[in-house]
Formats: C-alpha cells, sequence, structure tokens
C-alpha cells in the first residue's frame, strides 16, 4: 500500500473537497506545499511560496543559479505528482503533463473547477425533485430520467 493510497479519488465537484484536505496534509508532510500556495506570510514557515528562481543574466545563467532552478523544478515536480496521483482519468484531463505547468497552476485549475459550489443551483434542483411525482408505469423512464 503507498503512502498516499488513503487519499479518495478526485472525480468531481462531490470528491473534491475531502480530496484537497488530504492532499494538503500529503504536501504539507512531503515539504512541498509551498508549492502551491501564491501567499507569503513571515509567521508561516511551511506556509509561505516558494517562487521559481530567476537568474541574474537569464543568457549565461551561472552553475549556481542553474543548480537552484534545476532543484525548484524537481521539487515543482514531486508537489505535482502528488496533487495528480489520485485523480481520475476524467480530471486528468485537465492537467497539463509538461514541467513548464507548475504544480501552482495544476492547483488553481482544480480550485477553478471544483472548488466552488453554487448553492443557488442546489437549491432549485432539490425543489425540482421534490415536487417530481410518476404518473403511471409509462412515466417511469422520464420520472427516472428526472432524478439522473
Amino acid at each position: 500500500m503507498g503512502k498516499l493510497d488513503h487519499i479518495l479519488e478526485l472525480t468531481g465537484l462531490d470528491t473534491y473537497f475531502a480530496w484537497k484536505r488530504e492532499v494538503t496534509y500529503a504536501l504539507g508532510i512531503e515539504d512541498q506545499w509551498c508549492h502551491v500556495t501564491d501567499t507569503v506570510d513571515p509567521d508561516d514557515v511551511l506556509g509561505s511560496a516558494s517562487y521559481k528562481p530567476v537568474p541574474a543574466d537569464p543568457l549565461q545563467p551561472t552553475a549556481a543559479e542553474t543548480t537552484a532552478i534545476r532543484e525548484w523544478l524537481i521539487n515543482d515536480l514531486k508537489a505535482k505528482a502528488i496533487i495528480t496521483c489520485r485523480l481520475s482519468i476524467s480530471v486528468q484531463q485537465l492537467i497539463s503533463t509538461s514541467h513548464k505547468v507548475s504544480v501552482c497552476d495544476a492547483w488553481k485549475t482544480l480550485e477553478d473547477h471544483f472548488g466552488h459550489m453554487d448553492m443557488g443551483s442546489q437549491h432549485v434542483i432539490r425543489q425540482n425533485l421534490y415536487a417530481l411525482h410518476m404518473k403511471d408505469a409509462a412515466d417511469a423512464s422520464n420520472y427516472v430520467g428526472q432524478h439522473s
């Protein structure tokens, strides 16, 4: 059993918040949350954002700058591996496999797709379902279709 197998698979809005909580913990444990967050808080050592190093001269980076950039990219990919390991096939299609797309961008994509609940629409749908009544046996397919 892998150390991330306890995380629920993200299949859509219904599993997003449980998935997000467990992935957030996993990223914190692996010291990778800094690659996901975009906030900088001097009082929060674990929660402050980490940004890709930029060489002083982009055309001629020093060996130390190249090493720092490479290390940052590897850690960013480690964090991306954590957030993508428990995604359904359909949700995986939302996230680019390119190392040029950071884990922070991938996290924001998932947040934009699943990180909100439209309570007004839920209320309308619930009221419509409560009002449904099956008229007779011939109406069964319509009744089940409305529930679906």
